[in-house]
């Protein structure tokens, strides 16, 4: 079973992060699976559907004021 990971913000590291996970996942097929992807602007989370098995979210909200921070 692979492992299931989700990433919060979409932005330049995201790119970084999925590199690295789509390394794993050449190296050693279904290790990794890349089943969420969120950002607070919509267009950065839809540029990632092609590569998530899962969800893409859109958050309005800032993070601070969703959890009232």
């Amino acid at each position: 079973m692979p492992i299931r990971i989700g990433i919060i913000g979409c932005g330049g590291m995201a790119n970084g992060h999925l590199n690295a996970y789509r390394t794993i996942h050449n190296t050693v097929p279904n290790k990794v699976e890349c089943v969420a992807m969120c950002d607070e602007i919509k267009d950065r989370a839809v540029n990632y559907e092609d590569v998530v098995s899962g969800t893409i979210e859109v958050y309005q909200k800032p993070i601070n004021e969703r959890w009232g921070l």
